[in-house]
């Protein structure tokens, strides 16, 4: 499909399209794809100049020589040579004088060459200005090429980024919304409102899924990076986060199997951006230090009033706390109609959720025991795939919208740790003892 596209030829046996955007899965043969893109240019265009790059200039090199290099002298021995010298790493063609090299993405390698065909590889990791060089570099090689042969080209392809990925994100949606003519746009991946680990829905999207991809590949994947990082490499999702909001390392000290101290806790609700799951958290202590529990997370929120109901008739917490600003507001009315008289429902603002979302990533930057999260994989999960927004100067909260997936059990934690941290541990009253006159 990408081949019938970006190797089209209009009416007069031109390329169709000078620049092609492929946003494309890992795993799914796209530098197998650029490389044999430009052997073909280099056997049927004498004198062309084709060029590949990707992240680094040695991940250029390493990549051509297993993508071309390898297979070429393997299937075209009597008809390619190759050189593999550290400053002089080419593939020509001696019948009709063609070059195919690897180059490093940076703005004065290209300077006095001339390209007919420039494949650019992993544009998410370019900087908006690293992109921008590049691309200010490639143009005037291919200005005195634009009447030779079948024309020149520009050739994108890239999984989808993260939060600095903006060179590449701006390029594919600018494409996308005004489809400028000669632009050719192939864009995989799972639709925005596609659960990421649904690993059928998931596969169903991928190209290469039964064809080098598995069930099982897609599972191994799942279990071995974090639901972001799946997500944008398996999904072809863009992630708003550049890494995790809480490191593995760092959470793996933090998380603890010991109970919560005995005595009253402070209760957190939220309910998911898409509505789908409500969770319910605890925050009390472990050994004095601020503790984080998952009580329930369950379909829904038809189930979420009597269960709080019960929870406050039954363990007396010191604090509800829900925003009522949010999706959690649609059943405040509910919950408030249930709970037993004197059960005290807090309702929270944005700056008990920049403080709880602050609080939180302080303890974490604090050895532990600062702050305890009861091992939970769900919850585990949702701090993976985590993003931040910020709020004016005022502080950081998660993101409902840009987190993937839910949050809920994250957000019902901050609230339960925001309402636990304010209200002070009571302290008995001193007693003063006189002697005897």
């Amino acid at each position: 499909m990408w081949y019938d596209l970006a190797l089209e030829l209009d009416e007069k046996g031109r390329r169709r399209y000078h620049t092609c955007i492929l946003s494309i899965q890992r795993q799914a043969g796209k530098t197998t794809a650029d490389n044999m893109m430009g052997i073909h240019r280099a056997l049927i265009q004498p004198e062309a100049r084709v060029w590949f790059t990707a992240q680094t200039g040695q991940a250029a090199r390493e990549r051509w020589i297993e993508e071309t290099a390898t297979p070429a002298e393997t299937a075209l021995s009597s008809l390619v040579k190759v050189k593999y010298g550290a400053g002089d790493t080419r593939l020509t063609i001696p019948a009709n004088g063609s070059q195919f090299r690897p180059m490093p993405p940076t703005a004065d390698y290209l300077h006095g060459s001339q390209s007919d065909l420039v494949m650019i590889d992993e544009g998410w990791v370019h900087s908006e200005a690293a992109g921008a060089a590049l691309l200010q570099a490639i143009v005037p090689t291919q200005t005195t090429r634009q009447f030779l042969s079948i024309g020149p080209q520009v050739v994108f392809s890239s999984t989808m980024g993260d939060a600095s990925s903006t060179w590449w994100h701006n390029k594919l949606a600018d494409a996308i919304e005004n489809q400028p003519p000669g632009v050719a746009i192939l864009d995989f991946g799972i639709s925005p409102d596609t659960d990421p680990t649904d690993l059928e829905a998931v596969a169903r999207a991928h190209p290469a899924f039964g064809e080098g991809v598995t069930m099982e590949t897609l599972a191994e994947a799942a279990e071995t990076l974090s639901p972001s990082e799946f997500a944008r490499g398996y999904g072809n999702v863009a992630t708003l986060a550049t890494r995790s909001l809480i490191d593995a390392a760092v959470l793996d000290e933090h998380e603890t199997d010991s109970p919560l101290d005995a005595g009253p806790v402070h209760i957190g609700v939220a309910v998911a951006w898409s509505h789908d799951l409500t969770a319910i958290t605890a925050a009390g202590r472990i050994d004095g230090a601020p503790a984080i529990e998952v009580i329930t997370a369950r379909p829904g929120t038809a189930w979420v009033p009597d269960v709080l109901a019960h929870l406050a008739r039954t363990q007396e917490p010191a604090a509800i706390i829900l925003d009522p600003h949010g999706p959690t507001g649609s059943i405040e009315d509910k919950i408030r109609d249930v709970l037993p008289a004197g059960a005290p429902l807090v309702l929270a603002n944005a700056d008990d959720l920049i403080r709880g979302t602050e609080a939180l990533l302080a303890g974490m930057d604090s050895p532990a025991p600062s702050v305890w999260i009861r091992r939970d994989p769900d919850l585990r999960n949702e701090i993976a795939g985590a993003a931040l927004r910020s709020i004016g100067d005022r502080g950081r909260v998660v993101s409902r919208k840009s987190s993937l997936g839910s949050i809920a059990r994250l957000e019902a934690g901050i609230l339960a740790l925001r309402s636990l941290t304010t209200v002070a541990p009571s302290i008995p009253a001193p007693m003063i003892w006189s002697p005897d006159a």
